[in-house]
């Protein structure tokens, strides 16, 4: 099992929010309503999706979460694993 915090979590999702800010307005709402609901995993998953047809992006997001798009503990970030791994 994976130890992170949710304040580490919480970190990771608004990294992500800077990775895509300024790049896709409605991607950034959602990723942002998920912080203010206390999802950060939601969160990273929306600003992937939003970053997911700007592959110059993939290089701003914080290696930890490339580490758990390859964790099966984070199923909802598998989806991720290629765009964040070439």
């Amino acid at each position: 099992m994976t130890d992170i915090s949710f304040e580490e979590m919480m970190g990771l999702a608004r990294q992500c929010l800077d990775a895509i800010r300024g790049i896709d307005e409605f991607g950034e709402g959602d990723t942002e309503d998920a912080i203010t609901a206390g999802e950060p995993l939601a969160a990273i998953e929306s600003a992937l999706d939003a970053a997911g047809s700007h592959p110059e992006l993939k290089t701003r997001f914080p290696d930890q979460v490339r580490r758990m798009s390859e964790n099966p503990e984070f199923i909802e970030l598998e989806p991720f694993r290629e765009y964040l791994s070439t």
